[in-house]
């Protein structure tokens, strides 16, 4: 199976690691939520060009506590469909290129 690492899931600023969906959703309904094809990332030919293979990121918003013992995974998704959303997942370290102004991004809790 070759399939591609197409999920980033970030934990701290040097913590990011990548997974294949198929695998997180088989093994946890948590990401079987997160990971459906209206969430994932439309990559465009200049982004799969460029080696980009992630469609869906997700963060962690919440650390670890007594309330909530497991933390908090939010999906990130960008407002703008206009736009390649993996190209922004990925211009902090591939500088591809800057988002349009009034782009903006926001997280779905899960």
């Amino acid at each position: 199976m070759n399939q591609a690492e197409d999920v980033e899931v970030i934990l701290g600023h040097k913590r990011r690691y990548k997974f294949h969906s198929g695998t997180l959703a088989r093994n946890s309904t948590l990401f079987a939520d997160m990971l459906t094809e209206p969430n994932a990332a439309k990559l465009s030919n200049r982004a799969r060009n460029a080696g980009i293979k992630v469609r869906w990121m997700i963060e962690l918003t919440k650390l670890p506590s007594q309330g909530d013992p497991a933390g908090r995974l939010e999906l990130v998704v960008c407002v703008d469909p206009a736009w390649s959303t993996s190209v922004h997942f990925h211009a902090s370290h591939l500088s591809l290129t800057r988002p349009p102004e009034g782009t903006h991004f926001y997280r779905r809790a899960c």
